[in-house]
């Protein structure tokens, strides 16, 4: 038999003065308190890390350790604060595995100095898999990291739109404009638009949790939503990044599954389709022709269709395939694709765009062994939080339900971007893997706690 369901407003999450709450204004026993200090070191270097202000914005602070220190500070502040956390789950030892792989192939790869800086970027996204790990305890944590996170990038797209519409900041390429970030980590043009599309299913999920806000939040959310996915939308037609336009489309039509019936399924389905009708309605015909040329080859110049051509046609992933016939165990070192392709395959450089094409020619076989297994156990959860979700009416679950499916559907899309570009390093991998595993901690948690119910109502101790 179903449990009835459970809110988890505000007030049951403890946002009342004196410790948490039921709606009815009973205190929840064992329920833990607001998020801490050290969560919000955690989502002001979410900030930080996001938006880079050094690289673009105020180039005077690369001369001072910024990101390095206010790390250390979010790292001691965790710790002191008595968040540490660290348990060999299955999603912390596929990661662990492929960090082991990872060192191996720039140990023995090609260039060594190129895969050390490559190594020394990993490890600095890694990191999150542990301090959000050691903040995120409850659904409502959950809830607040992500939505930080949409606010975030919503300030991150504001300004880059900015700089693009009024102070003309664009790369010029294949003979159009194309709108790029405000760092130069992600910042690149089809980075960027990558980028914006993956946090489209992580802000569906934040959407549908709306009714979980306060109300006087709710009204000025739903039109801060509107206004956050008009703004991606125009980001991507902007950067002119096929990649990035074919993903948003393949996130609408991705959103129309996450109905609960047929019916659902169907409505949405009709809806997205609508949508993007709507969008390719009101986009400029540049941009328009960028998308043809993915399926007719006349639509675009000599340019664009010689660059889609080399992302589209799979040579990264042939070349990925030469890599690892020679290099078989641990590949020719991440960060190293272009010195095998020009050395070993055809004197050329230039990088993978291709995902499947990276992980073999830099990993390996050992390392596509651990990525996969990676992205097998965060799928494998979120199945396991939906099973969970279609039993029990609890709401948290049904919340916890929508995020798992937010990070299955981001997987996709980055899955879909690695057709055609080389994301193996993206933070999106470490972070999908940290949500996923503080999303099923949460779930047996909940678990836990229905037992406890159904062990006392039996009278057992």
């Amino acid at each position: 038999m179903n449990s009835p369901p459970r809110s988890i407003a505000a007030a049951d999450w403890g946002l009342r003065p004196g410790g948490p709450h039921r709606g009815d204004g009973t205190h929840i026993p064992g329920e833990p308190p607001p998020p801490s200090a050290a969560f919000w070191m955690v989502a002001f270097y979410m900030a930080l890390f996001l938006v880079r202000p050094w690289e673009v914005l105020f180039p005077w602070m690369a001369e001072f350790p910024i990101e390095r220190t206010f790390a250390i500070l979010t790292i001691l502040a965790v710790l002191l604060g008595g968040h540490f956390w660290f348990q060999l789950t299955g999603q912390a030892m596929t990661l662990l595995g492929f960090l082991a792989v990872v060192i191996l192939s720039a140990t023995l790869g090609l260039d060594v100095e190129k895969s050390a800086y490559e190594l020394y970027r990993y490890c600095t996204v890694l990191i999150w898999f542990w301090l959000f790990g050691a903040v995120i305890r409850t659904p409502r944590d959950l809830l607040a990291m992500n939505a930080w996170w949409m606010f975030v990038w919503f300030l991150y797209m504001a300004k880059a739109f900015w700089e693009f519409k009024v102070n003309g900041r664009h790369d010029w390429a294949q003979g159009v404009a194309r709108m790029k970030g405000i760092d130069l980590t992600y910042g690149d043009v089809n980075e960027f638009a990558g980028c914006v599309t993956f946090t489209l299913p992580t802000f569906y999920a934040v959407f549908r949790a709306r009714g979980e806000f306060d109300g006087w939040i709710r009204k000025p959310f739903v039109v801060a939503s509107a206004a956050y996915l008009l703004l991606a939308a125009a980001c991507v037609i902007s950067t002119n990044s096929r990649s990035g336009m074919a993903k948003a489309i393949v996130f609408f039509l991705l959103a129309s599954t996450w109905g609960r019936s047929a019916m659902q399924k169907l409505a949405c389905l009709a809806g997205s389709v609508v949508l993007i009708l709507i969008i390719w309605a009101v986009m400029p015909e540049t941009s328009q022709n960028r998308l043809r040329t993915l399926w007719d080859k006349g639509a675009g110049n000599r340019q664009a269709m010689e660059s889609a051509s080399s992302r589209f046609e799979g040579l990264g992933f042939q070349i990925g395939c030469a890599a690892v016939l020679e290099f078989p165990v641990t590949g020719v070192g991440i960060g190293n694709f272009g010195t095998f392709r020009k050395e070993y395959y055809d004197g050329e450089g230039g990088e993978a765009h291709n995902l499947a094409g990276q992980v073999l020619g830099e990993t390996g076989v050992l390392g596509t062994i651990a990525f996969v297994a990676m992205v097998s156990v965060m799928l494998a959860g979120g199945r396991r939080i939906r099973a969970a979700s279609r039993v029990d009416g609890d709401r948290r679950l049904v919340m916890l339900s929508d995020f798992s499916l937010a990070y299955r559907d981001t997987i996709l899309l980055l899955f879909v971007s690695g057709v055609a570009g080389h994301n193996l390093f993206f933070y999106h991998w470490v972070w999908m893997a940290a949500f996923s595993q503080c999303a099923v901690r949460c779930l047996e948690a909940i678990q836990g706690e229905r037992s406890a119910e159904m062990a006392g109502a039996a009278g057992l101790p």
